[in-house]
C-alpha cells in the first residue's frame, strides 16, 4: 500500500497566554495590509480573543491555546492546543540580522586579497564599553585596551522611532568605526621598511648644505 509523508511547512504562530491579548492583536495586524481588516477581535466575554477562520467562522481563544496565522491568507486564523503543537512544531532558530558594520566588515573580506583591518581584531581590541542614555539620545564610551577611548552616539529624527537597544547598538557601531582608520595608520607606521644603506646616503646628500663651485670650505 502506498504511503505519504507530510512535507515540511514554516507557520508564523503566538501563544495565548491568558493576559496578552493586545499583543496578540498587534501582531495579528503586522501581517496585514494597512487599512484591512483582521481576523482577529477581543470579545465581550471575558475578554478572550475570537479568531476568524478561514471558512469564516468564529472561534475563542482559551489560554495556552496557539494561534496559527494561515499561510494563504494572513488575515484569517485558526487555533491549536499546547499539546497538538508541541508535538507538531519546533521552533525555527532566527538569526540575527547582521549590523552595518558587520555588513560592511563582509563586503570588504568577500574581495579582499590582501592584508586588511577586520571587525573581529578590532573587536578583541576593546576593553571596556560604556552606555548613556539621555531621553532618545545614546551614547556608547569605547576604551581601548591601550586605554584610548572612542565616542559614539545615535538618535532617532522621530522620538516615537525610539528603541533603547537598537540605539545602543548604533552608538556602539559609531563608536566602533572610528578605530578603523587609526588601526591601519598604526599599521602602516609600524611596518614601514627599514631605508638601505643607498638611500641612507642619498638622504644624507640631500640634507646637506648646497656649496657653490668656487666656494672654500676653510673661510
Amino acid at each position: 500500500m502506498p504511503r505519504f509523508r507530510s512535507r515540511p511547512v514554516e507557520i508564523d504562530a503566538i501563544q495565548y497566554t491568558g493576559d496578552n491579548e493586545q499583543e496578540l492583536l498587534a501582531w495579528a495586524k503586522a501581517g496585514v495590509d494597512l487599512g484591512e481588516p483582521v481576523g482577529m477581535r477581543i470579545g465581550p466575554n471575558a475578554g478572550l480573543p475570537i479568531l476568524t477562520t478561514l471558512q469564516g467562522r468564529e472561534v475563542h481563544v482559551g489560554p495556552w491555546e496557539w494561534v496559527i496565522r494561515e499561510s494563504d491568507r494572513p488575515d484569517r486564523f485558526y487555533p491549536c492546543a499546547y499539546q497538538v503543537f508541541d508535538r507538531r512544531y519546533d521552533p525555527i532558530q532566527q538569526e540575527q540580522p547582521m549590523s552595518a558594520l558587520e555588513a560592511v566588515d563582509a563586503a570588504s573580506e568577500a574581495v579582499r586579497t590582501g592584508f586588511r583591518i577586520t571587525l573581529d581584531y578590532m573587536r578583541s581590541r576593546v576593553a571596556e564599553v560604556e552606555y548613556i542614555e539621555r531621553g532618545v539620545l545614546n551614547i556608547a564610551v569605547i576604551k581601548l585596551d591601550n586605554g584610548f577611548v572612542l565616542v559614539g552616539k545615535s538618535a532617532p529624527v522621530d522620538p516615537t522611532n525610539y528603541n533603547a537597544e537598537y540605539g545602543r547598538q548604533l552608538a556602539h557601531d559609531d563608536a566602533l568605526r572610528q578605530a578603523w582608520p587609526l588601526f591601519a595608520f598604526s599599521h602602516l607606521e609600524s611596518n614601514q621598511p627599514e631605508p638601505t644603506m643607498l638611500e641612507r646616503v642619498a638622504e644624507a646628500v640631500a640634507a646637506a648644505p648646497k656649496r657653490r663651485l668656487g666656494d672654500n670650505p676653510q673661510a
